[in-house]
């Protein structure tokens, strides 16, 4: 069974999953993104930082939710650099999935 806030985070990143393997399988590199596909993207990215921040108070076992969150996140970032051209925060958001890797049990991850 998982916690209560590891099923919050859990409904969350599923919530998102369609939309984000939609993009994958439409991704184009380099080709610029439409507006709406931009907002998007940046509310699926704070929906997972939403995600994050409820399973920080689950417990150790279910850091690997975090892990999946991180790993979608760094994605949608890398996604938004390469069509955007705009600066995203790829790097803290890595440090912080190996972070979870390396230590599960700190899972207080904090979103940089």
């Amino acid at each position: 069974m998982f916690s209560a806030p590891a099923k919050k985070a859990a409904y969350l990143i599923l919530a998102n999953a369609e939309q984000v393997a939609a993009l994958h399988y439409t991704y184009v590199p380099n080709k610029q993104l439409l507006i709406s596909e931009q907002l998007c993207l940046s509310r699926i990215i704070k929906s997972l930082d939403i995600a994050i921040q409820l399973n920080s108070t689950a417990y150790t076992g279910e850091a690997y939710i975090t892990a999946i969150a991180l790993s979608i996140k760094i994605f949608l970032e890398i996604v938004l650099r390469c069509t955007t051209n705009t600066e995203v925060d790829l790097e803290n958001t890595a440090v912080q999935l190996m972070e979870v890797c390396r230590n599960p049990s700190s899972s207080y991850v904090r979103l940089l």
